[in-house]
């Protein structure tokens, strides 16, 4: 009778007569039956899950076999670009993984780099390339090092000889010199600065560049000063310019060695008769006139008066055939400057520009040479490094090529204002739709005739057949002249009519 009422209990109340009955067999059978049940019932719940997602499509369209990623309102994330007071905030597509289709990562890619191409003006080169490097999931090293390798030979180029022309010569004030000799000797007081243009290709340095216009600017340089001797001698202070003669170094020494010990033999030295502070003051005398006497390496012009250089016709141009000769510091090196490099690079060591009236220049003005040239500069880095970045994360896609073109016009066409998400049909609003296409849009490029499409015609079948009827009944919207979508601009100006 205790067994019967036993298994009567387990069979109507499994799980109370595990706490009710202390035998061991019959708690062990209940714990084995209720794990059994469990197990079963989230396997169920597992596989019906996976056919649901399966079976629809978990984007604003149709089930597609697609297979790139589709995108919702959360891939949309806020960054901070530059610092300090001119710090702002950007909404722009979430960075896929390097290991993402092609096409999400240059939509990704391309959608900030227009946004930052509009700020170009206002923020640095260093704030717009870290926004990107910090943005996307590659190693920015490389990219890094090609700009500023490119940078390095754009600096070189203003420089360069072949790029620069001659104005004219300045005072210390910043006046123009009107006239100044090719012989040194007869060269006016107080020549401190002279005036360049210079040009510069960007497409000539790097291709990468080709989309950047030529560069010209104005700009002076100071001249190495020299202070006037009885004999006009300029190798007290500059040493730039080549001796007519080329100077061996060992026979001058070896000259001054014999020349030394000969004037030391003296006879007002060697008299015993002179004093001893008098004897040395001899010899310091002696000593100098023949260092003064001596020709050195930094000796720039011969004693004898005469022209130095056969200057160019650009130079030419710019001196004068006569001057009156002064007493004060003036340049009295090479004129060669303007043709041969290595002169220039004497004269020049670090050449830093000023304004074209010999000032200072200042980089808080936005019309000083600093400025100009840190700008062009810059828009040079921004635009090197962000075709290396792009070319290291998206790969060798191009806007342009067919086969990105058609998958984001397939991801366009897919999207609806109503569609299937687990099993359930949801309308969305219009807003929606319109910053979906806004999302997809930067990738295509400006010319419309290589879409194959236009973003019209596709917004309009996305909507619902009662929404388009009432439109037409209402004539809330005329269609435009097809013909007239040329560009990417004009298509989104009709887009965001309808």
């Amino acid at each position: 009778m205790t067994v019967k009422l036993h298994l009567l209990s387990l069979v109507t109340n499994p799980f109370s007569s595990l706490f009710t009955h202390r035998s061991t067999f019959t708690r062990l059978i209940v714990y084995s039956f209720t794990v059994f049940y469990f197990t079963e019932f989230t396997v169920y719940r597992r596989y019906m899950a996976r056919r649901s997602n399966d079976t629809h499509d978990h984007t604003m369209s149709s089930p597609s076999s697609s297979p790139y990623r589709p995108r919702t309102a959360s891939d949309y994330v806020s960054i901070v670009v530059g610092h300090g007071s001119s710090a702002l905030t950007l909404q722009t597509l979430s960075a896929p993984s390097i290991h993402a289709p092609i096409p999400d990562k240059a939509m990704a890619f391309d959608f900030l780099l227009k946004h930052l191409k509009n700020f170009a003006t206002t923020l640095g080169a260093a704030d717009l390339t870290n926004a990107l490097a910090n943005h996307f999931d590659v190693n920015h090293a490389v990219a890094r090092s090609e700009t500023d390798a490119v940078i390095a030979n754009l600096k070189i180029a203003m420089f360069d000889c072949r790029n620069l022309s001659g104005v004219q010569f300045l005072n210390k004030i910043g006046q123009p010199i009107g006239a100044v000799s090719v012989n040194p000797a007869d060269r006016p007081d107080d020549i401190s600065f002279f005036v360049f243009d210079t040009t510069v290709s960007p497409a000539s340095i790097d291709s990468r560049l080709s989309k950047i216009e030529p560069f010209t600017i104005r700009f002076a340089l100071r001249l190495p000063q020299s202070a006037r001797t009885t004999a006009p001698d300029p190798a007290a202070d500059d040493g730039f310019a080549t001796p007519d003669q080329p100077f061996d170094r060992a026979t001058a020494l070896a000259q001054l060695r014999t020349e030394v010990m000969a004037a030391m033999d003296d006879d007002l030295i060697d008299d015993l008769n002179v004093q001893p502070m008098d004897r040395i003051t001899n010899m310091r005398n002696s000593i100098n006139n023949l260092m003064t006497a001596t020709p050195s390496g930094r000796r720039l012009f011969a004693h004898t008066p005469g022209p130095q250089d056969d200057v160019s016709p650009q130079m030419a141009r710019i001196l004068a055939n006569s001057t009156t000769a002064g007493t004060l510091p003036t340049y009295l090196g090479s004129l060669k400057f303007l043709e041969d490099k290595t002169v220039f690079n004497m004269v020049f060591p670090v050449p830093v520009p000023l304004e074209d009236d010999g000032m200072p220049s200042d980089r808080t003005v936005p019309t000083s040479v600093a400025k100009l040239m840190e700008d062009f500069l810059g828009r040079c880095e921004f635009e090197v490094f962000s075709s290396v970045l792009r070319q290291d994360y998206v790969g060798s896609d191009e806007a342009t090529s067919p086969e990105s073109i058609r998958h984001v016009s397939d991801r366009i066409r897919r999207l609806s204002l109503i569609y299937q998400s687990k099993g359930q049909t949801i309308t969305c609003r219009v807003d929606d739709l319109f910053k979906k296409y806004l999302s997809e849009v930067p990738v295509l490029p400006d010319d419309t005739t290589l879409w194959g499409f236009t973003l019209i015609n596709y917004f309009w079948s996305a909507l619902p057949e009662e929404m388009q009827t009432h439109i037409t009944d209402e004539q809330l919207y005329t269609q435009p002249n097809m013909a007239t979508l040329v560009d990417k601009t004009t298509q989104l100006n009709e887009l965001r009519k309808l």
